[in-house]
C-alpha cells in the first residue's frame, strides 16, 4: 500500500513540477505544457491518481484505528512488562477469533438469517394459501347451498 500511495504522490508531483515550469532541458528551456513529458505524466497521474486516492485513505485509517486501540487500551499495561503478556496472548486470542467470525461466523449467521426468512415466507404464504382454500370452500359451500334451495324451488312448482 505504502508503494502505491508513493508512486501517486510522485505522479502527481513530477506533474505539477512541469505545470509550474520547473523542468528545464538540456538546453535549458522549460518545458511546458505542451510537451510530450506532460503528456506522459498525464496519463501516469491518470494511473497513479486512483492509487493514491484509493490506498492512502484506507491506510490512513488503519493507522489512526492502531493508534486509538493503543490509546484507549494502555491503561491495562504495567509500566513493567511482567504481567503484560498475559494481555497480549489474550489479544492475539480475541483477534483470531474476531477475525474467524467475521471470514466463517457472519457468512454462517447470515445464511441462515436467510433460511429464517425463506422458512417465514413460505409460513406466511401457506398460511395465506389455506386460508384461500378454506374461503373458497366456503364460498362453495354457499352456491351448493343456493343451488340445492333453487331446485327445492323448481321441484316445488314443477308439482303445482
Amino acid at each position: 500500500n505504502m508503494f502505491l500511495i508513493n508512486s501517486g504522490q510522485a505522479w502527481d508531483a513530477a506533474r505539477k513540477y512541469v505545470l509550474f515550469g520547473m523542468l528545464k532541458d538540456k538546453q535549458g528551456e522549460v518545458v511546458g505544457t505542451n510537451s510530450p513529458q506532460y503528456d506522459t505524466l498525464g496519463i501516469g497521474e491518470q494511473i497513479g491518481g486512483p492509487l493514491e486516492d484509493l490506498t492512502g485513505p484506507a491506510l490512513n485509517n488503519f493507522i489512526k484505528f492502531v493508534a486509538v486501540v493503543g490509546f484507549v487500551t494502555s491503561d491495562l499495561y504495567d509500566e513493567f512488562p511482567d504481567n503484560t503478556w498475559i494481555l497480549g496472548i489474550g489479544q492475539v486470542f480475541l483477534n483470531f477469533g474476531l477475525v474467524s467470525f467475521f471470514k466463517f461466523g457472519l457468512a454462517e449467521a447470515v445464511r441462515r438469517f436467510e433460511a429464517f426468512l425463506r422458512r417465514r415466507r413460505e409460513a406466511i404464504e401457506y398460511e395465506e394459501g389455506v386460508a384461500m382454500l378454506r374461503e373458497i370452500e366456503r364460498h362453495e359451500k354457499r352456491l351448493a347451498q343456493k343451488l340445492e334451495g333453487a331446485k327445492k324451488e323448481d321441484a316445488e312448482l314443477q308439482l303445482v
